[in-house]
């Protein structure tokens, strides 16, 4: 009978990166670094930049942060980004940032247009 030997553990400098290879987890961190209480923005657009392929999750919760930030502007930005760059298509969890987004902006038509789509 062959006896596992567990792999020994080795100090991984890159342990973040294998973090957000796994779309659950690298999701997580992003929603606690973008929208949770102690959220940073600043981190939250690190950890999104370091996800290989983002999925529609990932990229509506940073739009979601943008959107209740000073700075909403970036919400529009990354929803440009998201129909540009990726085959992710938006869904009903993601309009409503953009929506909210333009709102603060008081970009009436803007949120006209985006309730259509």
């Amino acid at each position: 009978m062959h006896q596992y030997d567990a792999p020994k553990a080795s100090p991984c400098p890159n342990a973040l990166f294998r973090l957000l290879l796994r779309p659950f987890l690298s999701s997580k961190l992003l929603t606690v670094s973008a929208i949770s209480p102690f959220s940073s923005l600043d981190y939250a657009c690190h950890v999104f930049d370091q996800i290989p392929l983002p999925n529609l999750y990932s990229w509506s919760t940073l739009i979601q942060a943008y959107a209740s930030s000073s700075d909403p502007t970036q919400s529009f930005v990354l929803f440009l980004q998201l129909l540009h760059q990726c085959e992710l298509v938006p869904d009903k969890f993601t309009f409503p940032f953009v929506i909210k987004a333009a709102s603060e902006l008081k970009a009436f038509r803007v949120g006209r247009v985006l309730h259509g789509m």
